[in-house]
């Protein structure tokens, strides 16, 4: 016997599944924590991932959005860094 066949939802998929959540805020304070202990030391790559994370979280992009950037997509007025940078969806 055949197994009912059911169509595809037609609902989208939730936007966090399982594998892909968001950072809690105990989470996320913790990660940074660790990094910034390892930049203290002197680590450069400690430094570098440190920097990485708080852009991350300060500015909202997502990891292809970060790799994506320009050097003409950042400028710096009044002593703040400004990102010139066009979100899908407008």
């Amino acid at each position: 016997m055949l197994a009912p066949w059911f169509p595809p939802s037609r609902y989208p998929r939730p936007y966090q599944s399982d594998s892909v959540k968001a950072l809690s805020d105990e989470e996320m304070n913790a990660l940074l924590a660790v990094v910034r202990a390892s930049a203290a030391s002197g680590s450069v790559v400690g430094k570098r991932d440190y920097a990485l994370l708080v852009f991350y979280f300060l500015t909202g992009l997502r990891r292809s959005e970060v790799i994506s950037l320009r050097g003409r997509d950042l400028e710096t007025k009044g002593g703040s860094l400004v990102i010139k940078y066009r979100r899908k969806g407008g």
